[in-house]
């Protein structure tokens, strides 16, 4: 299984009403919850990547990796960081719209 499979599954198995395609409504406090366990499923996997990129870099054997493997993980940082700026907010009550 691909880690972008394996991911998804994690998301699927960490919201299985979201997964299950139910139409049943969900209240904006459910809504709230499931987007809430994305999110921290998502700064795991960015926390995880950036990481390893890092570890990476110190391995590249041209300058040429090095400067891949920087710029992925400098666009990779900026995800996580505003995963994190999301789960912030999700944290203080605050959603970005209703």
């Amino acid at each position: 299984m691909s880690e972008i499979e394996a991911f998804r599954q994690q998301l699927i198995e960490a919201n299985p009403r979201c997964a299950s395609g139910s139409n049943d409504p969900i209240t904006s406090n459910e809504r709230r919850d499931l987007i809430h366990v994305d999110l921290v499923v998502a700064h795991q996997a960015l926390d995880r990547l950036t990481d390893n990129l890092l570890k990476e870099m110190g391995h590249a054997y041209s300058k040429e990796a090095l400067s891949y493997y920087a710029q992925l993980r400098g666009e990779l940082c900026a995800y996580f960081n505003g995963v994190s700026l999301l789960l912030d907010d999700y944290h203080d009550g605050i959603e970005s719209s209703k």
